[in-house]
């Protein structure tokens, strides 16, 4: 092969190449947003990625329809033509292909292999094809450790994601029901006070109306004894002065008047009585007025306690709930990455089964 031909080799295989670097850009996600992204592509690459989109379903298992080959020459023409597309692309969908980026590596691989076996002498091929081989097996086994590693750092990030978010509404949860709890509590408060205020009210205002009516009882028989007293003491007077004048009708008046006095002495004692029997009616009554009071504040500190254990009864509750819940979400996180760890040294145990039989098979 002359200098001519090894060149036309290579200009091909660098067109594979690039065809292949473009074509690591198409991934399914680019296909299925094809529609959204004929403001930024331009129209003719749009309708190339929606007809491909469509061969691609519409060929399903069957690799080699013939629609899926020209559909695939047609897009690689397209972004060909406008080379600005695949900036516009990675700039809104930065993953690639990987089985395009391996494609496209082995290619590269492949090209150096021609390159080196077009310019070197037929000595060296069998050290170069050696160490080739050596260099592919190391850059797969760091390609696959490479993915391994970035597919955990991606479960990693979901991880921790999932549980700040479950964090994030467990704590939401746990203040609003602390608040709710607190505004009812504040609410129960204000209609206890209002009702207790309302009830000594009534009280105080009740006793305060039998308090006033008993004293102007009180007063009433008190005028009603001195205005006895004072008719007495004028009856005594008249009787003496008569008594100067009348002497033969002594005995008859100081009769009369003894039955005079007698009778009014029964009539005061009598409202003398009812007044001391009033007197201790409004000392029952004020003793039960400080009993029923006294009663009414041991009642309310009742409910204040009763208040007060309920309210910290609730606050028990919301915690305990909250626990319960922190506890199970942390356990559900542990059980999902102890399973996906599980998984993942499940594929790579399987990986490395593979990778050693094709290596025994090579």
């Amino acid at each position: 092969m002359n200098s001519v031909e090894a060149r036309r080799v290579i200009a091909v295989v660098d067109d594979a190449l690039d065809s292949l670097r473009v074509l690591s850009h198409i991934t399914e996600e680019v296909l299925t947003g094809a529609d959204q992204l004929s403001g930024i592509v331009g129209q003719e690459v749009a309708r190339a990625m929606l007809q491909q989109s469509q061969h691609v379903q519409h060929a399903g298992a069957d690799l080699s329809a013939e629609e899926l080959r020209f559909s695939t020459s047609d897009l690689l023409q397209a972004l060909k033509h406008h080379p600005e597309s695949e900036a516009k692309i990675t700039a809104v969908y930065d993953d690639r292909s990987l089985t395009m980026l391996n494609m496209l590596a082995s290619f590269d691989k492949l090209r150096t292999i021609m390159q080196k076996k077009l310019t070197t002498s037929v000595e060296e091929d069998a050290s170069v094809s050696e160490h080739y081989n050596e260099v592919c097996k190391r850059e797969a086994r760091a390609l696959k450790e490479k993915q391994t590693l970035e597919q955990q750092l991606r479960l990693d990030r979901r991880e921790r994601l999932n549980t700040q978010l479950a964090a994030k509404n467990t704590h939401a949860k746990a203040q609003a029901e602390l608040d709710e709890s607190q505004a009812e509590i504040q609410r129960r408060n204000i209609d206890v006070e209002a009702q207790a205020t309302a009830n000594r009210s009534q009280d105080v205002q009740y006793y305060a109306d039998q308090q006033a009516l008993l004293q102007k009882q009180l007063a009433e028989l008190t005028l009603r004894a001195q205005k006895f007293g004072a008719e007495s003491l004028e009856a005594s007077e008249g009787l003496r002065k008569k008594r100067l004048k009348l002497h033969q009708e002594v005995e008859v008046w100081i009769q009369k008047y003894d039955e005079e006095m007698g009778a009014a002495e029964m009539t005061y004692q009598e409202e003398l009585a009812q007044t001391q029997q009033v007197a201790e009616e409004l000392r029952q009554c004020t003793e039960e007025h400080d009993s029923m009071l006294h009663d009414r504040l041991e009642h309310e500190d009742r409910l204040r306690k009763a208040e007060d254990e309920w309210r910290a009864k609730q606050a028990a509750e919301v915690m305990s709930r909250r626990a319960a819940r922190i506890i199970q979400k942390s356990w559900h996180a542990y059980k999902v990455k102890a399973d996906a760890e599980k998984k993942k040294a499940a594929t790579a145990d399987k990986k490395k089964g593979k990778g050693s039989a094709k290596a025994k098979k090579k």
